[in-house]
């Protein structure tokens, strides 16, 4: 866990120094001046609508674990995303399992399950926008290349996912087989989680219920598309609507690499990076940055803290040995992106 933490630590320090590298800070100054603010109203209202959006989603992912209500989803989301934007090494999403394991009496593991297969519905959503952008617009070959890299690793964790649910038989025989050299109550862990994970990715089972999924998976990306639109005009600059759709793409990915809590660096970096397409100068594109990280990280930690309050949780509860070892458990068999 440590190790993870440092690398992201270094990781947001390379992105953080890219980014500033050869910026004129009077300048950005002054772009943080002439910034319209009243436009991150908008955009934190989105970001907001897409998380709930989420939850909603979320619901039918759920399904043959438990018939959960969407507002408990919504607020073991914001309680998960509270913690990324709070705590090291991408522990939201085990938060997020363990929150809502706790109050819908759910296997945490197969709740988690249902959270990587949702992860694989977003990562899909925006190679089919990524794809539509490579048949409008010219795009750099280094772009291109990591689109690619991205859809390999999709393709690779659907089929990991698939095998999961196909042969379940021969990949518990596996997990068995290998965890043999651990000791008797480590060999039973595995097997356990294997079975639960297993159980939640019953919904590719449900037809209905997964194509659900997918449809709510483009609104999920459409309002956070609006929140980036929104944090763009923010800072008066006027891109056409393909060019949102780019930022978009190229934050989202970019904010999949490991990095410290609230990911900051890569939403700085891929900021510059994907305005820069745009001829958008580097300090338009820096106040961008931090005006549209403000409404990613404010928002989300502050209702994800009142739910937290509100669920009887604590920051020491959801970091404790026992969530703690789950997440460890969870992200060595199976480590997923997220944004």
């Amino acid at each position: 866990m440590k190790r993870k933490a440092y690398f992201g630590i270094a990781v947001s320090v390379l992105c953080l120094f890219l980014a500033f590298r050869k910026t004129q800070f009077g300048e950005l100054r002054n772009a943080f001046s002439q910034a319209e603010y009243l436009y991150l109203i908008p955009a934190a209202a989105c970001t907001l609508t897409s998380f709930y959006i989420r939850a909603y989603r979320w619901k039918f992912l759920m399904k043959p674990l438990k018939n959960a209500r969407t507002m408990s989803l919504f607020s073991s989301t914001m309680i998960g995303f509270m913690a990324n934007n709070l705590l090291p090494a991408r522990l939201g999403e085990f938060v997020r399992a363990y929150a809502v394991g706790k109050k819908e009496k759910v296997s945490k593991t197969a709740s988690f399950a249902t959270i990587v297969i949702e992860r694989v519905l977003d990562v899909f959503v925006l190679l089919v926008l990524f794809g539509i952008l490579i048949l409008v617009m010219p795009l750099p070959k280094e772009l291109k290349v990591g689109g690619y890299f991205a859809l390999v690793l999709n393709a690779v964790s659907m089929l990991v996912l698939l095998a999961f649910l196909i042969f379940p038989r021969w990949t518990l025989s596996l997990a068995t087989a290998a965890s043999r050299p651990l000791p008797g109550k480590l060999e039973h862990r595995v097997s356990r989680i294997v079975r639960s994970f297993g159980q939640g990715l019953e919904v590719f089972k449900r037809g209905k219920e997964t194509f659900y999924s997918l449809m709510l998976s483009f609104v999920v990306w459409f309002f956070a598309g609006l929140a980036i639109y929104f944090s763009i005009l923010s800072v008066e600059v006027n891109l056409p609507p393909h060019a949102t759709l780019l930022v978009l793409v190229v934050l989202s990915l970019g904010v999949m690499i490991p990095s410290s809590p609230a990911y900051v660096g890569p939403i700085q970096y891929f900021s510059v990076l994907g305005l820069s397409l745009f001829d958008v100068d580097k300090t338009r594109a820096l106040a961008f940055s931090f005006l549209y990280h403000s409404t990613q990280f404010f928002p989300v930690t502050l209702l994800g803290l009142f739910y937290l309050w509100k669920e009887n949780l604590s920051i020491r509860e959801i970091t404790a040995k026992d969530v703690v070892s789950f997440g460890n458990a969870q992200g060595a068999k199976n480590e997923k992106p997220g944004a």
